[in-house]
Parts: C-alpha cells; structure tokens; sequence
C-alpha cells in the first residue's frame, strides 16, 4: 500500500470514528431529554390530580372555634391579635341577635 492510501485511511477513518461518537452522544441526549419529558409530564399530572381533589373537598371546613391556647404547642406569636381584629364579635353577634328577638 502507497503512503497516500494509508494516509487517506487514517485521516477518514478518523473522521467516521468521530461521527459515530457524535451520533452517540445526540442519541445519548434525545434519550435524556425523552425522560426529563416524561418525568415532568408525570410530575404535571401528579399536580393536576392533587388539585382535582382539593376541589372536591368542601371549603371553609376549617374549625371555627378553638379551646384555649396551649402555649407548650404554641408559639408566643398564636396570641397575638391585629389591629382590626375583632375577638369579641361572636359574643356581640349573639347580644346583638338577643336584643332583636326581644323588640
């Protein structure tokens, strides 16, 4: 074989090993980007059936009335009242329903 023919082999052979690698490498990378595609549709249809069933469930089911605070549970702050807060107002309610009832 001449030097030319040698030469010519290693050079394209050269260059078909580095496109079989690329060729793995993309392939490598569309496989991947098919999982993370399927893991965050399922992660998308895990949200949607968490939101369907906190549709479901009635709102406001929250307890009204609590007993007294158990500050052993509780932090300093679950005493705490806001300015516009109104803590007497089921007791006026009821005074005020009283007063009504009796005219």
């Amino acid at each position: 074989m001449s030097i030319l023919v040698i030469i010519l082999i290693l050079f394209f052979g050269s260059r078909l090993q580095k496109a079989i690698h690329l060729e793995q490498i993309c392939k490598c990378l569309e496989e991947r980007e098919i999982a993370y595609q399927e893991l965050k549709q399922k992660e998308l249809q895990e949200v949607h059936a968490t939101v369907r069933e906190q549709l479901k469930q009635p709102k406001n089911n929250a307890i009204k009335q609590g007993g007294p605070l158990d500050l052993d549970h509780c932090g300093p702050s679950s005493i705490q009242t806001f300015q516009g807060e109104d803590p007497e107002y089921l007791e006026r309610k009821t005074m005020q329903q009283q007063q009504v009832s009796l005219v």
